[in-house]
């Protein structure tokens, strides 16, 4: 069996008659879409079903992200595979069956297959997401992956709130599908099931306990630790010292003390770094601009965050994400 996998990307239209690069239409409203749809029918399967990859447990039957301007609405459609939306920015209201759930940044949607689906954008803002579409093999017999098969076939929650973390996942993801270096086969199924199971539990409401060691003798290194690991939990929040202190138990001016002594750097400054570093990825992986990055890192504002990001890293975000690119445009023709 021959798969392609299709990917178009198109840009903002004016007309319903325009054409894209590749000679397809291009939907109003959309201002890009990229989308990898597999082709190839499966024997012993309706021809719409059988448009899937495997991928080790799953199969993959669309992977892309889609940004459309406010108005913009994907029609009531059946969904023939389980779909799992994720809102990179701004916001639209998104419907399985009878339910409509107004979905904000980092929120994520669940459809399951054999419902019916439709996506509006709100009339004050436009709307980018990410989006999976997939089912699981029936042949299966790993525990922990049929426990998450039967939670999807027999899920009636749709959303989840509040979800940074998946963002770099659902790209790395589509990375791997374009790019298709050594091993993408292994490292697509490694992203879709990161996506899966975090959606499981926050469906199921059981974020993981955030780890902290047995108390050694060393109480300065726990307490450093659990510092860093507090940081690392909470990096898309507003970290003020006085409130890390308290939510890990000590007092402020013993963790201010003991952290600067043991990392050779002040706690603002390390929060700071960490923020920058969190930017950078979001920016280099999640393909967000420096107001996005700023609003889910919760700046200010984006010029608190330019400010910060220039003072770390000696130039501002915007020259910072350009030098990447050059760099890979100059790494594709070596």
């Amino acid at each position: 069996m021959i798969w392609e996998a299709v990917a178009s990307a198109t840009a903002s239209l004016k007309k319903t008659n325009e054409r894209g690069e590749n000679g397809m239409p291009i939907t109003p409203g959309r201002q890009f879409q990229f989308d990898t749809l597999y082709q190839g029918e499966m024997k012993g399967q309706d021809e719409k079903f059988g448009l899937a990859k495997r991928f080790g447990s799953l199969y993959l039957y669309q992977a892309g992200e889609l940004s459309c301007i406010n108005g913009y609405e994907v029609p009531p459609h059946l969904q023939w595979c389980h779909e799992i939306s994720y809102i990179i920015s701004g916001e639209g209201l998104f419907t399985t069956d009878s339910d409509t759930d107004l979905l904000l940044e980092g929120d994520i949607h669940f459809s399951p297959k054999g419902s019916t689906h439709a996506i509006r954008t709100t009339e004050n803002s436009d709307l980018r997401y990410a989006y999976i579409g997939f089912l699981f093999a029936e042949d299966i017999d790993d525990e922990e992956i049929c426990r998450l098969r039967e939670f999807y076939a027999e899920n009636k929650v749709y959303k989840a709130t509040n979800h940074n973390e998946l963002l770099i996942p659902f790209f790395r993801n589509l990375d791997e599908l374009y790019n298709q270096g050594d091993f993408h086969q292994s490292m697509v199924e490694t992203y879709l099931l990161q996506v899966l199971i975090t959606v499981y539990r926050s469906i199921l409401a059981k974020p993981q306990q955030m780890y902290f060691p047995a108390p050694p003798e060393d109480n300065v290194g726990r307490a450093v630790y659990a510092v860093i690991k507090y940081i690392d939990a909470h990096i898309y929040e507003k970290l003020e010292i006085k409130r890390v202190a308290q939510d890990v138990g000590y007092n402020y001016s013993y963790i201010s003390n003991v952290f600067c002594k043991s990392m050779g750097i002040t706690l603002q400054r390390y929060i700071s770094n960490k923020k920058i570093q969190k930017a950078i990825e979001l920016m280099k992986f999640g393909k967000l601009n420096p107001s996005q990055v700023a609003k889910r890192l919760d700046y200010a504002s984006v010029q608190s965050f330019n400010k910060a990001f220039k003072r770390t890293m000696g130039v501002a975000p915007t020259e910072f994400i350009r030098s990447i690119g050059q760099k890979a445009e100059e790494s594709a023709t070596v």
